[in-house]
């Protein structure tokens, strides 16, 4: 569960961070000293999507979207309704648009 932060995001000049591309446009930012995942944005920095574990409080937030709702295991379902996105529609809305 993430946090919509658009690219307000910054992090201190020595913070120990790695990338993980998953993708030709997409990328994890975690912790390299405790592996914890921080965030998720498009490489140019413009979608960050932050982990709500970052939040002292993460309770403060809704839920509001399911992303790739056709690859999550039959086995559970979140409570309440909201929107659901699948991956084709994901990467459709993230993935650069070709020339």
């Amino acid at each position: 569960m993430s946090v919509d932060c658009g690219e307000s995001v910054k992090f201190a000049e020595r913070a120990t961070l790695g990338s993980y591309k998953g993708s030709e446009w997409g990328e994890r930012i975690f912790c390299t000293t405790c592996g914890s995942s921080l965030l998720w944005q498009t490489q140019d920095g413009k979608n960050q999507h932050v982990s709500i574990q970052c939040f002292e409080d993460p309770s403060q937030f809704d839920l509001k979207i399911e992303l790739f709702i056709d690859r999550k295991p039959s086995n559970y379902a979140l409570a309440g309704t909201r929107k659901t996105m699948t991956e084709a529609e994901v990467y459709a809305m993230f993935a650069p648009k070709e020339n």
